[in-house]
């Protein structure tokens, strides 16, 4: 397979075949001849004038003709058209073949990537399976991965990308999920304990009723998160985003909120006895007066109505 490499005109090392570069040089040659041939063979021109010559005699006049030079412009003009239609069809085939070769790279792309997370689902297995005391899964690809109920205490799986794991009833007692990407995972009843999960990225997860107490969430991004009646006593969630985040009847006691954003986060029910709210905005959350503040600090706005939380049968 040969390489053309476009520099400054758009195209950023895209790879062409044999038959791409036939068609893009047939192109290229083609349509500025054509173009030349018609303007200067059709160039507007004086036609000289047929002068007949008469002849008398006894027998009566006969007029003489002579003979025409041959016109070539129509010639010219055939060719220069001929020429431009085999640009059009070059520059058609060497379009279809990049789109195709686009197409076929994007599907053997896809396909070493399912076949990655095959290997990296395969390999969580069986060390699952073998009951071992490393699980160094870092930097796995395991999106949308079927781990529910595994025991992964202690697991190694910093920048993991989990996006979509079903992660429902795992547990990751103390495991390091440092920068994993858990976006719209299902952590629902998950065993997070002591868990490390600084600067990772839970937006739209779901963590009701999920054990999270004296986790480090510093960092974390929970935007949209469910953690209805989740426990996250003594949890650290200094600089996390819980921006329109679900914490009803939440248990937040002695955790460190300090600096998170908390703007649209629902907070009706939930216990704060004892937290760190240093540096929050209040302003925007919402409240009942089933919710439970840390002494000292005042009322945000006005409560709305409580709600009626159900607890999970599985707690």
């Amino acid at each position: 397979m040969a390489e053309f490499w476009f520099a400054g005109h758009g195209f950023a090392a895209e790879r062409c075949s044999d038959g791409m570069e036939i068609a893009l040089v047939i192109a290229l040659l083609c349509a500025p001849l054509g173009v030349a041939t018609i303007v200067f063979v059709e160039w507007p021109r004086r036609a000289e004038p047929t002068v007949a010559k008469i002849t008398r005699s006894r027998y009566g006049d006969s007029v003489t003709i002579p003979p025409q030079p041959y016109d070539r412009r129509p010639l010219g003009r055939d060719l220069g058209i001929g020429l431009l239609i085999g640009a059009v069809f070059a520059s058609t085939n060497f379009w279809v073949d990049a789109r195709l070769s686009e197409r076929t790279d994007r599907t053997e792309a896809a396909r070493e990537e399912r076949e990655t997370q095959r290997e990296d689902l395969r390999f969580v297995r069986e060390a699952v399976m073998a009951e071992r005391e490393q699980m160094p899964f870092a930097g796995l690809d395991l999106r949308g991965a079927p781990l529910s109920g595994f025991d992964l205490t202690g697991a190694t799986l910093t920048g993991t990308n989990l996006a979509g794991a079903d992660l429902a009833d795992v547990v990751l007692r103390d495991a390091d999920l440092t920068g994993a990407d858990l976006t719209a995972a299902d952590l629902a009843n998950a065993d997070l304990f002591a868990a490390t999960l600084t600067d990772a990225d839970l937006t739209d997860a779901e963590l009701a009723w999920g054990h999270l107490g004296w986790a480090d969430l510093s960092g974390a991004t929970l935007v949209g998160a469910d953690l209805l009646g989740a426990e996250l006593e003594g949890v650290g969630l200094r600089g996390a985003d819980l921006r329109g985040a679900d914490l009803k009847g939440a248990d937040l006691s002695v955790a460190d909120l300090s600096d998170a954003e908390l703007a649209g986060a629902d907070l009706r029910g939930a216990d704060l006895t004892d937290a760190r709210l240093d540096g929050v905005d209040l302003a925007d959350v919402l409240h009942s007066d089933s919710t439970t503040w840390p002494a000292g600090v005042a009322t945000p706005s006005e409560p709305m109505a409580d709600v009626v939380i159900e607890m999970n049968a599985a707690s």
